[in-house]
């Protein structure tokens, strides 16, 4: 039966907007794990299951929630994270998992949830989590010359509700406020972010900042909002993203790299930036010039020190694509940091090696994704993925799984799950490859952009076309089961790049 939340504590969740993190606090059970507490969806007017997970025993559990947080140790038990005495707190049994409506009115509110379970008698508190309640925005960039366009689409009635022509797009960047969009656009004629607001509908251009240098494809944005960095061929350009200011979409100074390209192409320099949480360190992926097996490189940029100082971290090369004898290139072209700041993830571009033979040293085991550890800024983990062609990853906001979107051998579209649970005994460890389609793309069609919704619940992947696959199209997979669901959503030629809102 389907049970809506008290009038009240709906009320009340409306006061508090903060973002989604897995709060911890959780005690090791006898299995030696820690047991989590789940809802399975946030977005608001959607039923939704909430549930224990990997609990050491069958059995009936209290779920907590409240508007408001805590940091409560309790002996023996955990640390209470929920703050019980908030007017806002309602506590219920669950017994497997119990199915509730989350009202469209929670739409921007927040919420603590906790479980509480038995283990041999003896009572032990999950995780805690803590979530954002509100509908994301997602947007698919279709890069062919004769779209040149953003697809908008409306994760609730899953559909496109706008076309945002003229856009010679790279990645999608939203802002921590989801009042912004930021798209770099590659190429002579553009070079710049545009600047999409996103708090009107329909989605208008607010305006544009021109960069010095050729730009690249990924620009990340500070957690207040505040500066926004743009990869160039030659470093990173500085851009001021606050909306109060008098210099607003203005480039203010650049930061340079001491690994650099050519501003006409892409083969070299940085690729894509990521910026930590507290805003004090920037991370950069390059596209750069070495002989296979030697090192790949991601840049740190110590963000606090003026200028800012740059450190390069040595990362695995999985292979590179040869041009010549004196031509070899490793590409990697995403890079993402964890909500904590503590993790960043980089995806490195693939080339298979049964279909380019004497172009490609390396591969093996396919492109690898490497998790950098950021209190030491060193490589942690490298990850096979046992396929090619991964110009995009996803990393959930529980910080479980990053996600893949590649060609597998034999050119089959996949998607390749990671579990990067802190918990899980499989972390760092390619867990699941889901194959989308059973007829093989060429190079360039596939699976390309990928991105999860806030929750993790549901993960989105454009798929480009090509000669055996005729229409341009979204798919869909559930985390839980792993597997596609739903009709997919058409969109336009070459979507390279899909983006949801996070927080």
């Amino acid at each position: 039966m389907l049970r809506p939340l008290p009038a009240s504590f709906a009320v009340l969740l409306l006061l508090t907007p903060l973002s989604a993190e897995d709060l911890g606090g959780g005690k090791t059970a006898s299995h030696g794990r820690v047991p989590r507490f789940v809802l399975d969806s946030w977005l608001p007017g959607k039923p939704t299951a909430f549930r224990f997970v990997d609990l050491p025993s069958p059995g009936p559990g209290i779920a907590l929630l409240s508007t408001k947080g805590a940091n409560l140790q309790v002996p023996g038990i955990g640390t209470l994270v929920v703050d019980i005495t908030s007017p806002a707190f309602f506590a219920f049994v669950v017994n497997g998992s119990v199915l509730l409506q989350l009202p469209r009115g929670l739409d921007g509110a927040s919420l603590y949830i906790q479980g509480v379970y038995l283990d041999k008698n003896q009572a032990g508190l999950t995780d805690g989590t803590r979530v954002d309640v509100f509908t994301p925005v997602a947007m698919v960039g279709n890069q062919r010359q004769s779209a040149n366009s953003l697809s908008v689409i409306d994760i609730q009635a899953r559909a496109v509700t706008q076309r945002l022509p003229n856009s010679e797009n790279g990645y999608i960047t939203f802002s921590s406020d989801r009042r912004f969009a930021y798209v770099c656009e590659p190429g002579s004629q553009r070079n710049r972010v545009v600047f999409y607001d996103l708090s009107r509908r329909p989605i208008t251009v607010r305006g544009t900042a021109s960069v010095s240098g050729g730009i690249r494809y990924g620009c990340d944005v500070s957690r207040d909002g505040k500066r926004l960095y743009a990869p160039v061929h030659d470093g990173v350009a500085v851009v001021d993203s606050d909306p109060t200011s008098t210099t607003f979409m203005k480039e203010l100074f650049k930061i340079s790299t001491k690994i650099t390209g050519n501003s006409g192409t892409i083969l070299t320099g940085p690729l894509d930036v990521a910026v930590t949480p507290d805003g004090r360190k920037l991370y950069v992926s390059h596209g750069e010039k070495l002989v296979y097996p030697a090192k790949s490189h991601v840049s740190v940029i110590d963000l606090t020190k003026t200028p800012p100082t740059e450190k390069l971290i040595p990362i695995t090369t999985g292979g590179t694509l040869r041009l010549s004898a004196s031509l070899e290139f490793a590409t990697h072209p995403r890079i993402k940091v964890s909500l904590d700041g503590l993790w960043v993830y980089v995806c490195e571009w693939g080339v298979d090696p049964a279909k380019l033979g004497q172009f490609v040293r390396g591969f093996a085991n396919g492109g690898l994704v490497k998790a950098i550890f950021t209190p030491i800024d060193q490589e942690f983990a490298v990850v096979p993925t046992q396929g090619f062609q991964a110009s995009e990853l996803a990393v959930d906001r529980m910080q479980r799984n990053v996600w893949v979107a590649q060609l597998g051998r034999g050119g089959y579209g996949e998607v390749l799950r990671v579990d990067i649970d802190k918990h899980s005994t499989q972390r760092f460890k390619g867990t699941r490859t889901l194959r989308i389609d059973p007829v093989a793309y060429q190079t360039g069609g596939g699976p390309l952009g990928i991105d999860t919704t806030p929750d993790g619940a549901l993960v989105y992947v454009s798929v480009a076309e090509d000669s055996a696959h005729r229409i341009p199209q979204v798919v869909t997979i559930d985390a839980l089961t792993n597997k596609v669901v739903g009709a997919p959503i058409r969109v336009e030629s070459l979507c390279a790049t899909l983006r949801i809102q996070q927080r």
